[in-house]
């Protein structure tokens, strides 16, 4: 729960420093549904994990890795089309900004 919450500040904090104008306001809008539809699926992932998880066997911790490793393959698959339309809709000096500003983890 914490990426999510994290992930929400940077996209804030992103927002504000891309000065974005009104024409690509759409891409952001877009890739905005995208991350909160991936934060959804976040949350409903984490409330599925075991209460106990160092109680958790071998085999379910192996099944939790894979869970999530299918889980980031898909959330990539979900935002890098909406990444890459906003990134396209920005000018030299907003993909700059963009480019200097290391999100917390992968969307």
């Amino acid at each position: 729960m914490n990426a999510v919450a994290l992930r929400a500040g940077f996209l804030g904090y992103l927002k504000a420093k891309l000065d974005l104008a009104p024409p690509q306001l759409a891409a952001w809008q877009e890739a905005e549904a995208v991350f909160n539809d991936v934060a959804k699926g976040e949350r409903e992932g984490c409330s599925r994990l075991p209460a106990e998880v160092a109680q958790a066997s071998v085999l379910r911790a192996i099944a939790f890795a894979e869970e999530y490793t299918a889980s980031q393959q898909q959330q990539l698959q979900k935002t890098g089309p909406a990444i890459r339309k906003l990134y396209e809709s920005l000018s030299a000096s907003q993909r700059k900004v963009m480019d200097s500003i290391p999100p917390p983890m992968m969307f």
